[in-house]
């Protein structure tokens, strides 16, 4: 009975052992969402994130992201020491919209891929333009304002002061 338990205890032991760590995570990539929206003049932050056999660590993560017209962006990531990897790339206001494509490279061998799309959020062009009323017309001052300012004559704050109060009088009407 005393051996049937050392046994059944070391063929227990040696299984626990050659079971792979829980901790151990697939080699991935994946991005944080499937969808960007494109904001009227501002960057979007993209976050990419993955991991990497932590076996296998000692150099950087290699991830390429290609544009909708093909343009490649690479950058290269250190893991943690846990394998896991990210990224935030920033897209200027000027980035295309369309289908974005990343490619996770880990010693020369795909890791992951992931995509998602930049849209526009349906405000992204001005087509609303300043309305100016015909009943009223703007005051000489004002025109002196822009005059001055062009000639160096008067502050930036001046200026935009004059300009709000053509917005506050309802000469120029900027809500439609």
């Amino acid at each position: 009975m005393k051996i049937s338990l050392v046994v059944l205890g070391m063929f227990c032991i040696a299984s626990m052992l050659s079971l792979p760590s829980i901790s151990a995570q697939t080699p991935s990539l994946e991005v944080e969402q499937s969808t960007y929206e494109k904001l009227v003049g501002q960057s979007i932050i993209t976050k990419f994130f993955g991991y990497i056999d932590e076996t296998a660590k000692g150099t950087r993560v290699l991830l390429t992201i290609t544009t909708p017209d093909g343009l490649e962006i690479e950058n290269r990531v250190y893991p943690s020491s846990t394998g896991y990897f990210e990224l935030f790339q920033n897209l200027d206001k000027n980035a295309e919209l369309g289908a974005y494509d990343a490619t996770a490279t880990y010693h020369d061998e795909i890791i992951g891929n992931a995509s998602f799309d930049l849209v526009d959020d349906g405000n992204y062009s001005l087509t609303a333009q300043p309305e100016i009323k015909n009943d009223k017309q703007i005051p000489e001052w004002i025109k002196n304002v822009f005059v001055w300012y062009g000639d160096d004559l008067i502050s930036e704050k001046e200026l935009l002061s004059a300009i709000t109060f053509l917005i506050n009088d309802g000469i120029i009407n900027i809500e439609n």
